[in-house]
Order: structure tokens, then sequence, then C-alpha cells
């Protein structure tokens, strides 16, 4: 049986080569040799295994014996964590993916249901979507808005509790305290924050944003024209009130420092020149668009998640 050399040398960070570890094997492990090539001498380690060799064998471990495995590992550590951590992320954007879909199937019964898509409040249309999918008291929608709960007749239960995650917005950090404590938006699939009383994990609420389909086009020499298919200001009060989590309570979401250069920028799906300026064709240009802030928290950033694949 052919016997194969494998070659590891250890560096500083610096680039300079400190170790050479040369292994031999041939079927199984045969020998190993350290090399200080800091100075180009030997360590006195020549340790070997196999027939022959019995006369050889050490009982445990030399210090270079373990320094060599634990060299071996950190390395495999080295490149595995940050693959796992790879795995881990889209494991859950695909979940993201998929409680988006639960909320489209809702919100395509209620526009069968009523003829139109819900209309965001000013500033907080997160707070309509929760509203619109399971009620302001989560017994259900209320089209006359009386939710009254002595009579739950003419209620509209979207999606069911357990699936739309909802959250009361005043147990999420920054300027929310004071807002009323039953008040909801749905939480997606991430655990950013954690409730003040019962101690469970939920994650930042999911934004909405409702197509004005009078118009075709976005702006981006004007976002607050008013003549945008989508408007950044159907969450801006709510992401002005939120702060980003495992964060001081005072940092700013991107979103709201800059929406122009995030929002609209990250839903253009086409951009045609049109009356001397270029404007920009948005995805989901006829209905409506769902945001979640995704694995870091904070909206604005290159791993938000929407109800549409980014090409």
């Amino acid at each position: 049986m052919e016997t194969r050399n494998v070659i590891l040398t250890i560096r500083e960070p610096d680039q300079t080569p400190v170790l050479g570890i040369n292994i031999q094997y041939e079927g199984v492990f045969k020998a190993i040799k350290v090399t200080n090539l800091r100075d180009g001498l030997p360590f006195p380690c020549d340790v070997r295994y196999g027939k022959g060799a019995a006369d050889k064998i050490q009982n445990g471990f030399t210090i270079i014996e373990l320094l060599t495995v634990m060299s071996i590992i950190i390395l495999l550590m080295g490149l595995f964590i940050p693959a796992m951590n790879k795995v881990r992320q889209y494991a859950q954007k695909v979940s993201q993916y998929s409680q988006f879909h639960t909320i489209d199937v809702a919100l395509t019964m209620f526009n069968t249901e009523w003829r139109y898509y819900p209309n965001p409040a000013t500033g907080f249309g997160a707070v309509t979507l929760s509203e619109s999918m399971v009620g302001r008291d989560l017994l259900g929608y209320d089209p006359d808005g009386t939710y009254n709960q002595e009579d739950l007749s003419g209620r509209r239960l979207y999606i069911e509790g357990q699936n739309a995650n909802p959250n009361p917005i005043n147990s999420y950090p920054g300027d929310t305290e004071s807002m009323e404590p039953n008040i909801y938006v749905l939480s997606d699939i991430y655990s950013h924050v954690e409730h003040p009383v019962t101690g469970r994990s939920f994650g930042m609420p999911i934004l909405y944003y409702k197509a004005s389909v009078s118009n075709h086009y976005h702006s981006l020499a004007d976002a607050d024209a008013g003549n945008s298919v989508y408007d950044y200001a159907d969450n801006h009060s709510l992401v002005e009130s939120l702060s980003v989590p495992d964060s001081d309570a005072t940092q700013e979401h991107t979103l709201f420092i800059d929406p122009q250069a995030t929002f609209y920028e990250s839903t253009t799906w086409s951009t045609i020149f049109y009356l001397g300026e270029d404007m920009v064709v948005p995805y989901r240009a006829t209905s409506y668009i769902l945001l979640s802030a995704g694995f870091d928290g904070e909206y604005g950033t290159d791993d938000d998640v929407y109800n549409f694949n980014v090409k």
C-alpha cells in the first residue's frame, strides 16, 4: 500500500510560518513529524506507529502531539462554524418566507371578501396588518370597527393566533412604553425581543406597505413627492419609535435614517427613463409588500426579508 504524506503549516497572524507538520499514513496512521520553521530546526519528536515500530510507541501524548491535534481541531472549527451559521440563517429565512406565505393567503382572502387590501394607518402599517388579520383584540377582524366582545358573529379571523404570532407593540425596545397595551403587531420568526412579563422571545414587527395602483413608478429623485407606488411613510412612525435590538436604546434603524436609499432601492424591480428622469418599477406594484428585519433585527440592512425574491 502506498505511503502518503499530509503536510500542514501553522502560521502566525502575519503569515510567518511557525510549525511544519508532516503526517504519514499507509492505510492507517503511521508517523508524525513536527518541524520548527522559525529557525529551521526539527522538534525532538518523531512518533511512529505500525508494524515494526512497537518499540517506539510511547504511552500517552507528548506536548507536541497535543498541540498538533489542537491546531487541527481549531482549523476545522474555523471552517465549519461560519458554514453552520450560514445554514442556520438560510433555514430561518425559509421559515420567514413560509410565514409570509401564510399572510399572503390571508390577505388574498381579505381582498376577495372586501375587494380591497387593508389601508395602512398613517405611519403604522404593521398595526393595520395585525388588526386586519386577527382583530384589534385578537378575536377576529371587525369590519364595523366597534369590537364588541359580546357579539362575535360578524368577526373574521383570517389567521389563527399561533400562526400570526401577534405581540403588543409596547413590549418592543425603544420609545414604545407609552403606547396602549392593546395595540398589536405581527412578529417575524426571528427571536430578537424578550417579553418583559412572560420572558418569551419573539421577532420584530412585520411591516406592511400597500401599493397605490393609481401610480406606476417610484421617483428616486423625490421620495416625498407623493407620486410613488409605495410610500415609505406607511411605517415610518413605527420604525422611528423602535430601537435596534441588542443595542443601546438610541440606535435608530437604517430604514428610518435613509428610507430612500433602503426601502425604495431594495424594492426596485426595473428602471426606466420616463419624462426626463429615471423612474423605477417596484416589485408587487399592484398589491402590497411585507418586510421583516431579518437575522440582525435591523430594518434597512442587506439581510432584510421581503415577500418577493430579489433578483
